[in-house]
């Protein structure tokens, strides 16, 4: 990596414009420093092209700086001044051209996100902390509330440090990176946790419980670093707690008075994640976090949640949070953050009755948070000695209830993930165990064709996994066209066609196996018991909605056919680490997959795209932290993809 020299003056891009990521780039700015804004492209309209910094003590400055949605000219240095919840978003707006020698600098809080950065950017990625009290006011506008700026930085080049310094900002320079981090969030969490629980420096000191888990979150949090190899100064960190002006609140508490969780993961559960990996005990942090995680969901310790009332008609409700004393053996308490619309939620959308819950009332279910079973989330309480409070799981919603926000869940259902994979990316594991599991009773597929009937999100999964279980020729019927994605499922062949027309045209000759991925309807079963050929299996996947299939069973023995079913009822868990060992060969795939996230409050939309199948759309997915986006549209259109191959 090359640094430019001093003289020469240094390219910087601030991604994310924030209270830190504007105070930064102004004060660069103001030093003659060539800065570019990186901002969202929604932001971008209203932004005035100048940053306004407002002080107490003096008149304001305003400071030109240009922004960009996407950074195409190389940089320097990326200051990544985001939250974490934006973070993955917020990388992808940095094309690794751009920053191909620059210094990646993190200024986040929390610990996490560091290793996230370097699966991105390599070893340029330099660990770092700022200090400086700044909150954005409006487009372009921030208030400093901090006389100083002052950056913790490992190891910076001397380059750097002087252009820092010309600018005003103070630079301390240290080889540890991990303490860097643990420095600042040992200090930050008890502090933001804290404020966000009581308000203000001042109302947390005249409330002597929240004052005395403030000090004890603190300590947990420096044991919680020692234990993983990290000296941390408890004394010190009291006393900077203790020296804090009595107006001083945080961003977090800012958030929650906005009615989001902010950095409520990233700061507080980082902490209580760090103290179970280290076995070290952390009960008031954990009071803590539940307090502000009460307060969130409303003083009465509510959630929001969705109600399906009619068929096709939900309705906004308040929900009780359950607590830990809900809770039996083998239960944990989860908070639903990404949630993926399956074609099996559909007909109890439209009003079809449930078989297996307490469905009696008229015209819809009635049932709190149902019909929502695919869902990734983070445990909040826990029973059963498999998973800790604060991991991040996917899997089943044990009781389809998963719009309920947070629900009580049967453990068994559930698998500690990866936490490199964001909410709404772990969520495509679980139709992937799905598929996988199926694919288990199955067998050797090597050298044989596959065929399959349906190219939704799970006739496209069965296609991945065809092929890279060694189908020898995969072909895919879909009314639908699949053909701009055939190659990153592992197509040979898409016929674009309904089922009875394609198997009135290849009735008898369809050798090899059969997959039924559609489900629903009696017809396209039937269809495959037509197209088979002498000798060949049909493997039922889709869900049915009718207890009794009629069926040509003189075909079936006539054909000498194989007819089989499978539905994963035990064993979830170990499918479930299955999957992401498989997305571990292939992460190419989730983001083939998932064509279009929706934000929580848009919710019945979801259900609307995933019934409407069309040319581009895959797997729709509801994201209850975010504001939802259109994921990788231009992978999707292009048709420019890899296949699957056979992993190492």
């Amino acid at each position: 990596m090359t640094v430019r020299e001093p003289g020469r003056g240094l390219r910087h891009a601030v991604l994310g414009a924030g209270g830190v990521g504007l105070a930064l780039a102004a004060e660069l700015a103001r030093a003659g420093s060539d800065v570019t804004l990186v901002l969202r492209e929604t932001s971008l309209p209203t932004y005035p092209g100048s940053i306004r910094v407002r002080r107490a003590d003096v008149d304001d400055v305003v400071v030109a700086v240009p922004a960009v949605a996407r950074l195409e000219r190389p940089v320097d240095v990326l200051w990544v001044a985001v939250k974490a919840p934006q973070l993955d978003a917020a990388v992808a707006a940095v094309p690794a051209g751009s920053v191909e020698r620059a210094l990646v600098v993190p200024l986040l809080n929390g610990v996490e996100h560091l290793a996230v950065l370097e699966a991105v950017f390599g070893d340029r990625v330099v660990a770092g902390a700022i200090r400086v009290e700044a909150r954005r006011t409006g487009a372009g506008e921030v208030v400093r509330d901090s006389l100083f700026t002052e950056l913790e930085l490992a190891g910076p080049p001397a380059g750097l440090v002087a252009e820092l310094e010309r600018a005003g900002i103070g630079v301390r320079a240290a080889e540890d990176p991990a303490g860097i981090l643990w420095r600042k969030l040992a200090f930050l969490a008890p502090l933001a946790l804290a404020t966000a629980v009581a308000g203000p420096v001042d109302a947390v000191r005249r409330d002597s419980v929240v004052e005395d888990l403030m000090k004890d979150c603190a300590a947990e949090a420096c044991a919680a670093a020692a234990g993983l190899g990290v000296r941390v100064d408890a004394r010190r960190v009291t006393r900077l707690l203790g020296a804090l002006p009595g107006r001083t609140t945080s961003s977090l508490a800012r958030d929650l008075s906005a009615g989001t969780a902010g950095e409520l993961d990233a700061i507080g559960g980082a902490v209580l994640r760090a103290a179970a990996r280290a076995g070290v005990p952390a009960p008031a942090t954990r009071t803590l976090f539940d307090r502000v995680l009460a307060r969130l969901h409303g003083e009465a310790g509510s959630c929001r949640g969705w109600l399906l009332v009619a068929p096709h008609e939900f309705r906004r409700v308040r929900l009780p949070v359950p607590g830990a004393a809900s809770l039996e053996p083998g239960q944990v308490v989860l908070e639903v953050l990404a949630g993926g619309i399956c074609g099996s939620d559909l007909p109890y959308v439209r009003g079809r009755v449930h078989a297996t819950l307490p469905d009696t009332a008229d015209g819809a279910a009635h049932l709190p948070g149902f019909p929502l079973h695919e869902v990734a989330g983070r445990v909040l309480a826990s029973a059963d000695p498999e998973l800790a409070v604060g991991e991040r799981v996917v899997g089943w919603a044990s009781r389809w209830s998963g719009l309920a926000g947070v629900v009580v869940n049967d453990a068994a259902d559930l698998f500690a993930h990866d936490p490199g994979l964001t909410p709404a990316e772990a969520v495509v594991l679980q139709p992937l165990a799905c598929v996988l599991a199926a694919f288990d009773d199955l067998g050797d597929l090597r050298g044989r064709p596959v065929t399959v009937l349906g190219l939704g999100p799970i006739g496209l999964l069965v296609c991945h996994v065809a092929k890279a279980r060694g189908a020898a020729r995969v072909t895919g019927v879909d009314r639908v066209d699949r053909g701009a994605v055939a190659g990153a499922f592992g197509i040979d062949q898409v016929v674009r066609s309904s089922t009875d027309r394609w198997a009135a045209s290849h009735a008898g000759r369809v050798g090899g196996v059969l997959v039924e991925a559609i489900g629903h309807q009696v017809g396209t079963l039937t269809d495959a018991v037509l197209a088979a050929a002498e000798g060949a299996r049909i493997h039922y996947l889709g869900i049915p909605d009718d207890d009794v299939y009629p069926l040509s069973v003189k075909s079936l023995l006539r054909k000498r056919l194989t007819l089989s079913g499978g539905w994963l009822a035990r064993g979830r868990r170990a499918a479930l680490a299955a999957a992401q060992e498989y997305v571990g060969h292939w992460p190419e795939l989730v983001p083939d997959l998932v064509t279009d996230v929706v934000p929580f409050d848009d919710a019945p939309r979801a259900y609307e795209l995933a019934a409407a199948a069309r040319r581009g759309r895959l797997k729709v997915v509801i994201d209850f932290e975010g504001a939802g986006s259109a994921w990788n549209p231009a992978r999707q259109a292009s048709g420019i993809l890899d296949p699957p191959s056979t992993p190492p």
